[in-house]
């Protein structure tokens, strides 16, 4: 090998050290300032896997939480037979709750069948000026809120309740509300399934949990 030769391999070296030096101090800089040597800020990455953990949890239903799961006594108002419900439950159509003060917030849906044809629940059942009921609809997908307010002491609200409210709101007598055979002023068959289950007896008195898909069918012929 020749001098020159010697000198060249020598120049190379002295550039990729020279070239490994710089990348290491810029590396250096970018940890001090937070950012990996991907280019991407550490907080970002932080913040990434902080929201796929947060995902997954969701999903497995570590973070979901049931209510009624240390109340035993509802437990028989979620049987085949419905009993007439011994709850209290008349403060609720006094009270008004707002999106930031309540105390335990979920929803079910509740679809309804008078002679074949599917009613639409209107939006803003249980809300006035001024006012917004713990029981209450915002659209017309048929899904019901409810909002229990944080002083609440009574008992878990039964779907009679919403009905109830809806009742007053179009001064319809309460007791043609809803019941085993009457749906809002509409006398007949009144059958009721909850996920596709079927229930009897005081089906007004049935508690709702969060997620239920409650369907009630009244036949007048």
């Amino acid at each position: 090998m020749s001098r020159d030769d010697g000198n060249m391999s020598k120049d190379r070296k002295e550039k990729y050290d020279a070239y490994g030096h710089l990348r290491k101090n810029i590396e250096e800089k970018q940890l001090q300032k937070g950012v990996t040597s991907s280019g991407t800020p550490k907080i970002v990455q932080v913040f990434l896997v902080s929201m796929l953990l947060l995902s997954i949890l969701v999903f497995s239903g570590s973070f979901t939480s049931d209510p009624w799961e240390e109340d035993p006594d509802i437990e028989k108002y979620r049987g085949e037979v419905i009993p007439t419900s011994d709850g209290n439950y008349a403060s609720l159509k006094d009270y008004c709750v707002d999106h930031a003060t309540y105390g335990l917030h979920y929803h079910f849906i509740l679809n309804i069948v008078i002679d074949g044809d599917s009613l639409t629940i209107p939006s803003n059942i249980g809300i006035s000026s001024g006012c917004m009921k713990p029981l209450h609809t915002h659209s017309t997908d048929n899904r019901i809120h409810v909002e229990l307010p944080q002083n609440y002491d009574g008992s878990f609200p039964n779907v009679g309740v919403f009905f109830e409210i809806w009742a007053e709101q179009i001064n319809l007598n309460l007791e043609k509300a809803f019941s085993s055979n009457n749906v809002l002023d509409n006398t007949g068959t009144v059958t009721m399934s909850v996920d596709g289950e079927s229930k009897t007896g005081s089906l007004e008195s049935f508690i709702p949990s969060d997620g239920d898909v409650i369907q009630i069918i009244c036949n007048t012929n």
